[in-house]
């Protein structure tokens, strides 16, 4: 007798089939199955609410310390290892991978930002990846990581107006975002003036080419077409924590003074880009020299500038420059950046630089218009220069603080001069307040920049995403940058189940154990057993150009046809229970909508 049991449209795994008519089994009969087919909707359920953790050791953390206790290493979530502030939670549900991918790019973004209910760390610049942007280009995948945007303030990739630090100028100001020179030149054209941004420039993050928009870029242009320049400019990375001095009896620009230059006229800063007038004009990029050498040599911040060490040169006549517009401004943009192609920069990184033509439009970087990338010749500020290697104790909040140092510094020699709609990414080192009120500082609390995490799961979520924990992650990345996050098919899962069948009216003795009952089987009344039947050969079924809907049928029929002897006695029934449960630990299969199950019962006569 061969039957053929189709289930209910809404549940695939436990249901009856009854016959109007008897069913008789002769004793001692034999029974088989045929083929199975199973049905599946195309989603992700999660039968408990699930967690994800990110891990952050505070060797990756800037600063490493606490400003208000140097003592203290830098725990971003609040130094409580019980507080729980870097693990959200995934409610139980059903989820299309669409919806999944929204819900954990809404917890992890929680971690670092949640206004319902209240709750922050020390890391609001960054969020997770845009849920829009999760989903890749298989239709099952998910990317899960840590961009830089978000918080109580719109810090995505947002350039904003470079405003004056009313402390540190002398002879200069900045007016709705334009610097110029404001007091008179007298004798020869010198730097002697300067001011200090009030912000601090957002420097640790790599490079993207694809949307200059995501760069943490600093733009100006020129204040008169550069025909009409006469004087020099220059702007540069200086610090206000070392202005107001590190310790060291040594010379500084600082304050309501004249800004100190090298031997040769040149303005000192850590890094400058200097623009010269005229036809034969050029934009000249140094970095500074101190006892210990090029920067590149430098242990710590606290060192002297003595030289301002020439490092390119570039012809304003280059056509990627002002392309032979001489009656118009020069605008340009310029970043740090972290070498992204060289892992083992990525923990400790240095931190290279280039210029190039000011981006506009869609604000992709074409590199016929960059002017000098600074990795070509291995220049750099180091890593030592944030974080001392020797010669300097991160012992007061004005020192810690320097491992997030950079100030913009512009300087020109003539009166009237200067950069227009000067503008950066900037890092708020001031904790802004959400809305509702947050829960309560606990002291040593400082906004803080990373390098390097990881990212763990809770069990079930983990077997979705196919792994507990992650590799390293970087965060400082371009949001294209998917090589940097880890990435998971969210099919992986329910491709991987493997299904037990039963008919659990029949005397079927066949036998087997759980993955957690390894020494103790048991007896099942099992017709078959479907290995990872949507592994391979499932065929979706509908939902229009995308596995994020519609259903997944696979069809199971054994090669070679298992026996199994029942070993009965004579059995009349009218019905058939059958239940379909996970293989590997007897759950209710209850991702199976629907199922058609064919089995023969062969009679020994």
């Amino acid at each position: 007798m061969n039957f053929n049991l189709v289930s209910p449209t809404t549940n695939g795994n436990e249901y009856t089939v009854r016959f109007n008519e008897p069913i008789t089994i002769d004793a001692d009969s034999q029974i088989y199955m045929n083929f199975a087919q199973l049905e599946r909707e195309n989603l992700v359920q999660l039968s408990e609410d699930q967690t994800i953790t990110i891990n952050i050791q505070s060797k990756h953390v800037y600063p490493r310390v606490y400003p208000e206790d140097p003592t203290l290493e830098n725990d971003p979530f609040y130094a409580r290892a019980d507080s729980g502030l870097n693990v959200a939670t995934i409610k139980k549900d059903t989820y299309t991978y669409g919806k999944l991918a929204e819900a954990i790019a809404n917890a992890l973004s929680s971690i670092f930002y949640n206004k319902e209910p209240p709750q922050r760390s020390n890391l609001e610049s960054y969020t997770s990846r845009d849920a829009a942007n999760l989903v890749l280009n298989r239709d099952n995948d998910i990317v899960v990581g840590v961009v830089l945007g978000g918080g109580s303030t719109d810090y995505r990739y947002a350039l904003r107006p470079i405003t004056e630090d009313t402390t540190n100028l002398f002879g200069a100001s900045i007016v709705d975002g334009e610097f110029s020179k404001s007091s008179a030149t007298a004798g020869t054209p010198a730097y002697d003036c300067y001011t200090l941004s009030n912000e601090h420039y957002h420097h640790l993050q790599m490079k993207c080419d694809s949307k200059a928009i995501a760069n943490n870029l600093i733009q100006m242009t020129t204040n008169q077409a550069f025909n009409d320049q006469v004087g020099k400019l220059t702007m540069g990375l200086y610090s206000n924590y070392y202005a107001a001095d590190l310790g060291g009896n040594f010379s500084r620009t600082t304050g309501a003074s004249a800004p100190k230059l090298d031997a040769a006229g040149n303005l000192n800063a850590f890094l400058s880009v200097e623009i010269t007038p005229g036809a034969t004009g050029e934009v000249i990029l140094r970095l500074s020299k101190s006892a210990q050498g090029s920067i590149e040599d430098w242990t710590n911040i606290n060192q002297e500038i003595t030289e301002m060490e020439e490092i390119v040169r570039i012809p304003v006549s280059d056509s990627r420059v002002l392309n032979n517009q001489l009656g118009v401004p020069l605008s340009f943009a310029f970043q740090t950046y972290i070498r992204s192609d060289d892992l083992s920069l990525r923990e400790n990184p240095n931190m290279y630089f280039r210029i190039f033509t000011r981006v506009g439009g869609d604000g992709s970087v074409d590199k016929q218009t960059v002017w000098y990338d600074s990795v070509v010749d291995d220049r750099y500020i180091p890593h030592s220069f944030l974080v001392a290697t020797s010669g300097l104790d991160y012992d007061s909040a004005r020192r810690v603080n320097s491992q997030i140092p950079f100030n913009v510094i512009m300087s020109a020699t003539i009166q009237g001069e200067g950069f227009d709609a000067t503008q950066m990414r900037i890092f708020n080192k001031v904790k802004p307040t959400p809305s509702p009120e947050p829960v309560p500082q606990v002291g040593n609390e400082v906004q803080s920049l990373f390098t390097q995490y990881t990212l763990s799961f809770s069990d079930e979520l983990g077997k979705v995403l196919g792994g507990f924990t992650t590799g390293n992650l970087y965060p400082n990345i371009c949001v294209a940058d998917i090589g940097e996050q880890f990435v998971a098919d969210m099919s992986g899962l329910w491709k991987r189940k493997s299904y037990s069948i039963y008919l659990e009216n029949l005397p079927i003795n066949n036998y087997k154990n759980t993955e957690l009952t390894r020494n103790a089987g048991f007896t099942k009344a099992i017709l078959a057993n479907i290995p990872v039947p949507f592994g391979k050969d499932s065929e979706l079924i509908s939902g229009e150009g995308t596995t994020d809907n519609g259903s997944i049928v696979a069809v199971y029929q054994p090669y070679n046809p298992i026996y199994s002897d029942m070993k009965n006695n004579v059995i009349q029934t009218n019905q058939f229970n059958v239940k379909i449960v996970d293989m590997s630990d007897e759950t209710p299969a209850v991702d199976i909508t629907k199922s058609t199950i064919n089995f023969t019962i062969r009679s020994p006569k």
